[in-house]
């Protein structure tokens, strides 16, 4: 991953391409957080799609494309939200605030 922040909005680069459904479920809590968040793959190389969850089973292009599991798409929302919250803190007092859990795929930090 690859992070940038321009003003109040966060640039995320994943190697992983999301979903636009996904894409906008993160994007709309991230401005309830107070900042814009874009998504984008970093480098090109696609390593498949991040779809919702209820999407994975269904057949079509992005979840026929999934080949990591269903898990993966709430560990990486879960970096992504973090990082973004990181980036969009820092310069004030919440930046101090700021925790990573980096947890497995598929495990809830309420389940440690």
């Amino acid at each position: 991953m690859h992070a940038l922040r321009l003003g109040d909005t966060v640039w995320i680069a994943h190697a992983f391409e999301y979903s636009a459904e996904q894409s906008r479920r993160l994007k709309q809590r991230a401005r309830k957080r107070g900042y814009r968040l874009q998504i984008t793959s970093s480098n090109g190389t696609h390593h498949f799609y991040v779809v919702p969850e209820d999407a994975f089973d269904e057949p079509g292009y992005e979840g026929g494309m999934t080949a990591f599991g269903p898990g993966l798409t709430a560990y990486l929302d879960r970096i992504t939200e973090q990082l973004g919250d990181a980036l969009a803190a820092l310069g004030t007092e919440a930046a101090a605030a700021v925790r990573f859990d980096l947890g497995a795929p598929g495990e809830s930090p309420a389940s440690r």
